[in-house]
């Protein structure tokens, strides 16, 4: 077969195998998938002689709809980045959505890169890539073992694997990233750290859509006031949280002000009875308008009628530190 006819797979490693180009790339995220937030971040790459990279972080919710990632791309591509990721931090893509949602991105970003960015937290993270490739993308980011798979990315070598069975050519040098692969594997055993593997299914990270770090810091929260037998109540109260939030893409920081609300309504046996100053703060539309503005009225009324509420909205907002 002619190999020029042969669809060309780029695939990037967590672990670089080359130097650090002069002009190095900058990837910026935002919690909100916000355009003018970006347009600040983009600004600033540029100023400082960097390709900047939006990352249009992926959720799941009624309001994340294929059209609303479209819209996303189009917005992101008017501030002539170097590329988009479509990042999926909390590994909450499925095969089937990714039929859908990548042609439907493609499409939108024309002739530019759209990179796939998402883990196997749910263990479907390299079917997702597969199915993302067959559908016409052709940059994909993953990890190399033992740092591959669990919580993080695809296994480079996996997904190289596949993608060469379905026919597709890979841009990329295995060889040396085994012995990489071969070095971290030893260290991992040398001193008894986890070593990757690819994890069972798991729906409940549908429902919740908490990062599986955070997990590991609720449980120990519960721990330290004799509760840690309610994680799973906590876990279903964080998606019931998330809902009356407006649904929040679960990234840093708004991840944890609702997994931190929901431990607190279960620690105290009361929704809302206590809450958060970052809490409040969201209600007020300091984290984002977003956020206050799909927010239930019910709930949001709640948290704004108290004294605490008052004391914050009396304060100056805070601003971004140096």
């Amino acid at each position: 077969m002619d190999l020029r006819s042969i669809p060309r797979l780029f695939i990037s490693s967590t672990t670089p195998a080359w130097p650090t180009p002069a002009s190095a790339r900058c990837a910026s995220p935002d919690s909100w998938n916000d355009p003018t937030d970006w347009a600040w971040r983009v600004t600033q790459a540029k100023n400082a002689g960097l390709k900047p990279i939006i990352n249009l972080i992926y959720t799941l919710s009624p309001r994340h709809t294929d059209e609303y990632f479209a819209a996303k791309i189009r917005q992101a591509f008017t501030l002539d980045v170097y590329r988009v990721i479509l990042k999926d931090p909390g590994g909450i893509l499925t095969p089937e959505r990714t039929k859908t949602l990548v042609p439907t991105v493609l499409n939108a970003a024309g002739a530019k890169t759209v990179e796939l960015h998402t883990h196997c937290t749910t263990g479907l993270g390299t079917l997702c890539c597969l199915e993302a490739i067959k559908a016409g993308m052709t940059h994909i980011n993953t990890a190399i073992p033992p740092l591959a798979d669990g919580s993080s990315n695809p296994s480079l070598f996996n997904v190289a694997m596949n993608a060469r069975s379905l026919g597709f050519k890979i841009m990329i040098n295995e060889k040396p990233l085994r012995a990489v692969a071969d070095h971290f594997t030893a260290c991992a055993k040398r001193d008894n750290l986890p070593i990757g593997k690819p994890p069972e299914y798991d729906y409940a990270q549908y429902v919740h859509q908490i990062p599986g770090g955070m997990i590991s810091n609720l449980r120990h929260q519960l721990r330290l006031v004799g509760m840690e037998n309610k994680l799973d109540q906590t876990l279903e109260e964080a998606a019931q949280v998330r809902a009356e939030f407006g649904y929040p893409i679960m990234v840093t920081p708004l991840s944890q002000f609702v997994g931190s609300q929901a431990a607190i309504n279960v620690i105290i046996g009361e929704r809302y009875k206590q809450v958060t100053d970052q809490t409040i703060e969201y209600a007020m539309g300091i984290w984002g308008k977003e956020g206050a503005e799909f927010m239930d009225r019910n709930v949001k009324e709640k948290i704004l009628n108290r004294p605490r509420a008052k004391e914050i909205a009396a304060r100056p907002h805070p601003t971004d530190s140096l």
